[in-house]
């Protein structure tokens, strides 16, 4: 862990638990969503609950130690799949923002806000290391295709059968 991350990471979480009373009206505000100042105790045990969620997924030490930063920039993998709502890529179901809506599916509750399009989720999944960290059942990375080089003339058995193997 780099002394500047880690220096980022404790200096943020400290000043998330000082200002842990006036978190509900910040959401509030900040998603226009009233439910979040009415529910005061459940909105701060949420929280706790999400934050203990983001240092033991290292998300905020991934975001200040520049893998974030790399992460937004680099797309190197073509992803495939679909998102079934299962909340797994949502902290392992532990965001304070998600909201079930049965056994099996979530709904975020910022989706389509200006705050989910400013955090990691609104990218979700960019590779393969994406992914496995939160073991998404759906998503996949799609593998490039191998160029098969033809022969002018003869083609040998092994090129037939990669050309097979490719189709």
């Amino acid at each position: 862990m780099t002394l500047y991350a880690r220096v980022m990471t404790y200096g943020l979480l400290t000043g998330i638990v000082l200002t842990t009373p006036f978190w509900p009206p910040m959401l509030t505000l900040m998603t226009g969503q009233l439910k979040h100042t009415r529910r005061y105790f459940s909105t701060i045990r949420k929280g706790f609950i999400h934050f203990h969620a983001l240092v033991k997924m290292r998300a905020i030490h991934r975001y200040f130690s520049g893998e974030g930063a790399k992460r937004d920039r680099q797309i190197t993998e073509k992803i495939g799949g679909f998102c079934n709502r299962c909340g797994q890529c949502c902290l392992e179901r532990r965001c304070m923002f998600l909201e079930k809506q049965s056994a099996a599916e979530t709904l975020c509750g910022i989706y389509g806000t200006w705050l989910r399009e400013h955090t990691h989720c609104g990218a979700y999944p960019i590779n393969q290391s994406d992914i496995d960290l939160y073991n998404c059942p759906t998503y996949f990375v799609i593998k490039p295709e191998i160029p098969v080089r033809k022969s002018a003339g003869n083609t040998s058995c092994a090129q037939k059968f990669v050309a097979r193997a490719i189709r």
